[in-house]
């Protein structure tokens, strides 16, 4: 682990972007969704910027490998077969099965069932993501997240999965990663072996994809712009040159 990464500090920014994203389920459930396109979002992209930063994880690469590892785990074909009277779509972990009365849901092991046809297991989910410094930055405020977004819209529709993503639903979505990355942490002591470390900053990459990408489909949800959120975060923290924010 980098001498300069602190787990106490890496712990702390993990805890603002759980809370920030818990900003955001609060005002959805209080159904004032017109302030979530605000300042909610921003503040959830900022705290998980400074997450990279801090670990020098390039978001652009870790999301577009986390969205090509989707395409394997959730193939087109799959996404669409036949289940009783209806056609299923996968929503994570479940069938979807429509018909004429009813929708009903049906389990799916995606590593049990699937893993013979897409090869995709518990234990081969390795990104190879490389660490780096804070030089990714600028590249993904400047065209990366919008890559992300463009490739996040065009991996839903395929799928047919628009239905899903409302505000409710991709801001449990948003929590529900920011608590599978606070589990990634929580219980890190100050001193971590180095291949315990190697495993767990893969983790702590995926998940970071993970909220990225929700929060992507948040914003076009939210009749936002990615590039909108991006020029907030640039006011907002007065970017100089690769510099985040506190």
């Amino acid at each position: 682990m980098s001498s300069v990464v602190t787990i106490s500090d890496l712990r702390r920014r993990v805890l603002l972007l759980c809370s920030s994203a818990g900003d955001i389920a609060s005002l959805v459930a209080r159904q004032e969704e017109d302030e979530v396109a605000d300042k909610r979002l921003v503040s959830v992209f900022k705290y998980l910027v400074d997450v990279a930063l801090l670990l020098g994880i390039d978001l652009t690469d870790a999301c577009l490998q986390k969205l090509s590892l989707n395409d394997r785990k959730y193939p087109v074909e799959l996404c669409g077969k036949e289940v009783g009277n209806g056609v299923g779509v996968v929503v994570d972990e479940c069938y979807t099965v429509s018909d004429a009365n009813a929708k009903v849901y049906v389990k799916i092991r995606k590593y049990s069932d699937w893993s013979d046809v897409t090869g995709v297991t518990v234990a081969n989910q390795v990104l190879a993501v490389e660490v780096s410094n804070d030089r990714w930055l600028e590249s993904f405020l400047s065209g990366g997240l919008e890559q992300v977004a463009l490739k996040s819209s065009a991996f839903v529709a395929e799928r047919g999965w628009q239905e899903h993503d409302s505000e409710t639903s991709l801001a449990l979505a948003i929590c529900s990663e920011c608590g599978e990355l606070a589990d990634a942490v929580a219980w890190l002591g100050d001193s971590v072996a180095e291949a315990t470390w190697f495993k767990r900053l893969d983790c702590i990459s995926q998940e970071l994809a993970d909220i990225v990408i929700f929060l992507v489909r948040m914003v076009a949800v939210c009749g936002s712009d990615v590039n909108e959120i991006v020029n907030r975060y640039r006011n907002d923290c007065s970017i100089v040159g690769s510099t985040g924010c506190e």
